[in-house]
């Protein structure tokens, strides 16, 4: 029941959940990715109207705004990827879940038989291997048969 439980949890919030965060993450990376890219494509053909439009101290503001737009896009793609293993890692991890859960393995208990040898109490421990019972079914005998 704990692994039906864990297995459906880990799909539902942990693939899912996070399967969607890194796909809007990703995404995002892309949009400001594009941004970045037609910002520095912008500034390289109006370059000559910048340097009599705006002073030194207004190029320094644009290219650092520039920056800052392609760093964000690198950094969400980053952290995309990183959730995007975190996903993949909890795939495995489910699927060794169920694979832990649903084998059925024979179980070994340890029986303590106490035994009593010339006034001195022995204990021994001995491994008892437990098997699934197969059911049997009852035959009526007739008894009064020849």
């Amino acid at each position: 029941m704990c692994g039906t439980l864990s297995v459906f949890s880990t799909l539902c919030c942990g693939v899912i959940g996070a399967g969607a965060m890194a796909a809007l993450l990703f995404i995002g990376g892309v949009i400001f990715t594009m941004y970045c890219n037609a910002a520095k494509e912008s500034l390289a053909e109006h370059s000559d109207d910048f340097e009599t439009a705006c002073t030194t101290e207004c190029k320094a503001v644009l290219d650092y705004d520039v920056k800052v737009v392609c760093d964000a896009g690198n950094m969400l793609g980053t952290a995309s990827t990183l959730i995007a293993v975190s996903v993949v890692l909890s795939v495995i991890t489910a699927m060794l879940v169920c694979i832990g859960f649903c084998n059925k393995k024979n179980k070994v208990q340890q029986v303590i038989v106490m035994q009593q040898q010339g006034g001195v109490q022995m204990q021994q421990m001995q491994g008892v291997q437990i098997v699934p019972a197969v059911p049997v079914q009852a035959v009526p005998v007739n008894m009064n048969a020849k």
